[in-house]
């Protein structure tokens, strides 16, 4: 198994977008900057994480609009046969022993 981080950007005016990652830190960092150049007002912008969430494996949670849009990070595991393609900012995830 790999742990790999989701990053899940759900905007009304746009599909749903996935982006992953090696890196927990660099998730974060990712979806706090898309969080921030799609609010149109910065005073949008609410950060929160509650227990229900942690539990569910999420690491980061924003809402950025009075529409909901809002972008997570989740932490999850996957089987990975041989590499999963990530975000260019962090490393490529490799299954042990590939």
């Amino acid at each position: 198994m790999t742990t790999v981080y989701v990053v899940v950007h759900e905007d009304r005016h746009t599909d749903v977008g996935v982006t992953v990652f090696a890196a927990a830190d660099a998730a974060i960092a990712y979806a706090r900057d898309q969080a921030r150049e799609c609010a149109r007002d910065p005073e949008d912008i609410e950060e929160e994480l509650n227990g229900a969430m942690r539990a569910d494996g999420w690491l980061y949670y924003c809402r950025y609009s009075s529409e909901s849009d809002s972008i997570r990070v989740v932490e999850r595991s996957i089987q990975t046969p041989g590499f999963v393609r990530v975000h260019p900012a962090s490393p490529d995830v490799r299954a042990p022993g590939v």
